[in-house]
């Protein structure tokens, strides 16, 4: 699709809103399916999000299928697959707008926050990644809630900054990169602009 990043901001922004007004626009249907199929994926943003089953994005931002390419991972972390599918997305299907998006009340976070956080496998390498994040909110923090909420966003901040630093992302023009935070309660995702 190939939209300027501003362009599909305003797309989430709006379909953020008539979801949380319950004005949905998209209906999937058997051709729709099989045009996506003959035709490809022209997705017009990126959104890297939880695994969390209350935030599925396309429902988020009332989008059909193919308009977003998402990458969801436990706590919106990123690793070597995670950072290569969004280096393919920006590069070849030219999504111009990648968004990192949180949510209130993330388990990744609130299990990285535990005491009992120190677990092994593969899960502690996403509690190794979660970590600084607490680090820093237990610092500015004062109530459970806040630092809770201050590591939620950390977190998102940190993610967006791994996606910056990254060489073949960098080379592209035009990429936006930018964090996001859906509230489980109301529905309404805040950009970090």
């Amino acid at each position: 699709m190939n939209i300027p990043a501003s362009e599909a901001l305003s797309r989430l922004k709006a379909g953020n809103l008539e979801y949380i007004h319950e004005h949905y626009s998209k209906e999937v249907h058997l051709k729709d399916i099989a045009e996506l199929d003959d035709k490809g994926q022209h997705p017009f943003a990126t959104v890297i999000t939880c695994s969390d089953s209350r935030v599925p994005p396309e429902l988020i931002f009332n989008c059909g299928l193919g308009e977003i390419f998402t990458i969801r991972t436990a706590g919106n972390v990123v690793s070597d697959f995670d950072i290569g599918s969004v280096e393919y997305a920006a590069e070849h299907l030219e999504t111009k707008l990648i968004v990192v998006m949180g949510h209130l009340h993330c388990g990744a976070v609130g299990s990285a926050l535990s005491e009992h956080s120190g677990v092994g496998g593969h899960l502690g390498n996403i509690m190794h990644e979660i970590e600084p994040a607490v680090d820093m909110a237990r610092h500015e923090g004062h109530s459970d809630a806040e630092v809770a909420a201050l590591a939620e966003n950390h977190n998102i901040e940190h993610t967006v900054n791994v996606l910056k630093t990254n060489d073949v992302i960098k080379e592209l023009k035009d990429v936006v990169i930018l964090g996001a935070k859906y509230n489980t309660h109301t529905g309404k995702v805040d950009f970090f602009e």
